[in-house]
């Protein structure tokens, strides 16, 4: 008898690297790129920040420790301030 193959199942921690990839470019082009074509993504970042923050919440993460996953590297290019 053949097994069927069963849904690709992933882990938490892999959700959660998955939307930190989305949440990392979404804030990259916001402060630094001070990009204004963001709009049509929002809800997909809404949506995808929940999932991250229920992610980390599961992983018994703090909102510190997910905050500082997300903008990790990106303030450290600098902000153009005017």
């Amino acid at each position: 008898m053949e097994q069927s193959p069963g849904p690709n199942l992933i882990s938490p921690q892999e959700i959660m690297q998955e939307n930190l990839v989305f949440l990392r470019e979404y804030a990259r082009l916001l402060l630094i790129e001070e990009d204004e074509t963001l709009t049509p993504v929002e809800d997909f970042k809404d949506v995808l920040m929940q999932e991250f923050m229920a992610m980390g919440t599961y992983l018994k993460l703090t909102e510190r420790d997910m905050m500082l996953l997300i903008f990790k590297d990106i303030l450290s290019h600098g902000i153009h301030l005017e």
